[in-house]
């Protein structure tokens, strides 16, 4: 009887043993599955992580490009400052020949019309 006793307690720690195993190789599962997923999202991480950075490559490489369009630009935007002055100085000069030009041609006009008048005057 002792002995049968003793049978079933061992079997009893046995099924509770193997009742333990049967719980840590589902955890181990879980585990491990857990692992790939996690694997999985690194991955895929590491993929997304990798087209930001082309993108940003691009991105940099765009601004760069358009950084240079503006300096290109102000430069240009410079040059056509400069002739505007020129133009604007000239056209001040032109302004100030016609308005001496005029100043002649009123002066000639005023003479002419002297003359005119004094020729009427010596026919009388």
């Amino acid at each position: 009887t002792q002995l049968r006793v003793r049978v079933a307690k061992l079997q009893l720690e046995a099924d509770e043993t193997e009742q333990k195993v049967l719980e840590l190789e589902g955890k181990v599962r879980r585990h491990e599955e857990a692992m790939i997923a996690a694997q999985a999202t690194t991955r895929t991480q590491a993929h997304t992580v990798s087209a930001h950075e082309t993108e940003n490559s691009h991105l940099r490489s765009s601004l760069a490009a358009a950084e240079s369009e503006v300096e290109r630009a102000r430069s240009e935007l410079r040059l056509v400052r400069e002739e505007v002055v020129t133009l604007q100085s000239k056209t001040s000069v032109v302004t100030s020949d016609a308005s001496e030009a005029k100043a002649e041609r009123d002066r000639l006009r005023a003479r002419a019309e002297q003359a005119e008048r004094q020729a009427a005057n010596a026919r009388q």
